[in-house]
Protein backbone atom coordinates (compact mmCIF):
# COMPACT_ATOMS: atom_id res chain seq x y z
CA UNK A 1 0.00 0.00 0.00
CA UNK A 2 1.61 3.40 -0.66
CA UNK A 3 0.23 7.17 -0.31
CA UNK A 4 1.56 9.92 -1.99
CA UNK A 5 1.59 13.27 0.80
CA UNK A 6 1.80 16.46 -0.43
CA UNK A 7 3.32 19.60 1.97
CA UNK A 8 2.13 23.52 1.20
CA UNK A 9 4.14 26.88 2.54
CA UNK A 10 5.80 26.13 6.29
CA UNK A 11 5.00 22.37 6.04
CA UNK A 12 7.36 21.62 3.22
CA UNK A 13 9.64 24.06 4.77
CA UNK A 14 9.66 22.34 7.83
CA UNK A 15 9.84 18.73 6.17
CA UNK A 16 12.44 20.30 3.45
CA UNK A 17 10.57 18.61 0.54
CA UNK A 18 6.95 19.39 -1.45
CA UNK A 19 6.34 16.20 -2.05
CA UNK A 20 6.62 11.91 -0.73
CA UNK A 21 5.62 8.89 -1.66
CA UNK A 22 5.22 6.65 1.32
CA UNK A 23 4.73 2.55 1.41
CA UNK A 24 2.34 1.21 3.79
CA UNK A 25 1.45 -1.75 5.70
CA UNK A 26 -1.02 -4.20 3.75
CA UNK A 27 -4.21 -2.78 5.14
CA UNK A 28 -5.73 0.34 5.67
CA UNK A 29 -4.71 2.64 9.21
CA UNK A 30 -6.39 5.45 10.79
CA UNK A 31 -5.10 8.95 9.99
CA UNK A 32 -3.63 9.79 13.90
CA UNK A 33 -1.91 6.58 13.63
CA UNK A 34 -0.41 7.54 9.98
CA UNK A 35 0.75 10.58 11.33
CA UNK A 36 2.62 8.61 14.07
CA UNK A 37 5.24 8.10 11.42
CA UNK A 38 9.09 8.89 11.53
CA UNK A 39 8.94 9.96 8.29
CA UNK A 40 6.89 12.79 9.17
CA UNK A 41 8.69 13.64 12.74
CA UNK A 42 9.48 17.43 11.38
CA UNK A 43 6.12 18.12 11.68
CA UNK A 44 4.71 16.02 14.23
CA UNK A 45 4.70 19.16 17.09
CA UNK A 46 3.30 21.11 14.68
CA UNK A 47 0.13 19.42 14.04
CA UNK A 48 -2.11 21.11 15.69
CA UNK A 49 -1.35 24.35 13.94
CA UNK A 50 -2.23 22.16 10.37
CA UNK A 51 -5.15 21.47 8.47
CA UNK A 52 -4.70 17.55 6.26
CA UNK A 53 -6.56 16.90 3.37
CA UNK A 54 -6.88 13.13 2.49
CA UNK A 55 -7.97 13.03 -1.41
CA UNK A 56 -9.08 16.84 -1.44
CA UNK A 57 -10.90 16.65 1.24
CA UNK A 58 -10.30 18.23 5.11
CA UNK A 59 -9.86 14.67 7.46
CA UNK A 60 -10.24 13.85 11.02
CA UNK A 61 -7.99 12.38 13.00
CA UNK A 62 -10.39 9.34 12.61
CA UNK A 63 -10.23 9.07 8.72
CA UNK A 64 -9.20 6.06 7.10
CA UNK A 65 -5.53 5.68 5.10
CA UNK A 66 -6.14 3.47 2.35
CA UNK A 67 -3.70 2.60 -0.64
CA UNK A 68 -3.54 5.33 -3.01
CA UNK A 69 -4.67 8.31 -1.32
CA UNK A 70 -3.36 12.07 -1.24
CA UNK A 71 -2.66 13.58 1.97
CA UNK A 72 -1.77 17.19 2.07
CA UNK A 73 -0.81 18.75 4.82
CA UNK A 74 -1.57 23.01 4.76
CA UNK A 75 0.07 25.34 6.83
CA UNK A 76 -1.67 28.16 8.63
CA UNK A 77 -1.24 31.25 5.99
CA UNK A 78 -1.54 35.35 6.49
CA UNK A 79 -1.91 37.87 4.10
CA UNK A 80 -2.35 41.65 4.24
Amino acid sequence: MAVKLLFFAQCAQWMGVKELDVRLGRRPMALDDFLKRPELSPINNRLALIKIAVNEEFAEPQSVVRDGDEIAFLAPVSGG
